[in-house]
């Protein structure tokens, strides 16, 4: 239903050169719901993370009021809960990562990307200028498809970890695997 719902309703984002707006928000946060409903997780990382599905946002909450439309929302029969993560130690419960806009550079400063196997990580690119890019670490880029948002997965740094996604999702992203 999901998936039906980000190929028929018509999103137009406006995504103007400054802060994202609420609707901004609320848009991107819908995306990252509707991902994780199409990624799957070994079935011991469940055992390991009984409650709540973590949404953990990089430094700061990006997605901010935008969460308020999937509060209480579950994932895989787990609540939907977020949280901001300052540090590798904080990402070890985390089931996705969020890397918001204009902390890319930050985050590969911060993080040995090879330690995030378990960890769904979805970086905000609707305000680069260039797509098609692969970045290390980052399996998911929200990436701006004119007045739109679509999906770039990185298929090389998906292999690496231990989280797959729905043949439906892959479908509908770009696929990119080199690294820049």
């Amino acid at each position: 239903m999901a998936l039906i719902w980000l190929v028929l309703v018509p999103i137009n984002v406006a995504m103007a050169y400054e802060k994202d707006t609420v609707q901004q928000k609320i848009i991107k946060t819908v995306f990252v719901f509707n991902i994780a409903k199409f990624a799957s997780w070994p079935v011991e990382f469940g055992k390991i993370r009984t409650q709540p599905f973590m949404l953990c946002h990089f430094v700061e909450d990006s997605l901010g009021v935008g969460f308020e439309i999937i509060r209480n929302r579950r994932v895989n029969g787990r609540r939907l809960s977020k949280r901001v993560s300052l540090t590798l130690a904080e990402t070890k419960m985390c089931d996705i990562l969020f890397i918001g806009q204009g902390r890319l550079d930050a985050f590969h400063g911060e993080f040995p990307v090879s330690d995030l196997t378990k960890v769904l990580v979805v970086a905000d690119r609707t305000q680069a200028l260039s797509k098609g890019r692969a970045f290390e670490g980052v399996h998911i880029s929200l990436v701006r498809e004119e007045a739109n948002i679509g999906l770039e997965i990185n298929v090389s740094e998906l292999s690496k970890s231990k989280v797959e996604l729905s043949p439906e999702l892959l479908e509908l992203s770009t696929i990119v695997s080199h690294r820049l």
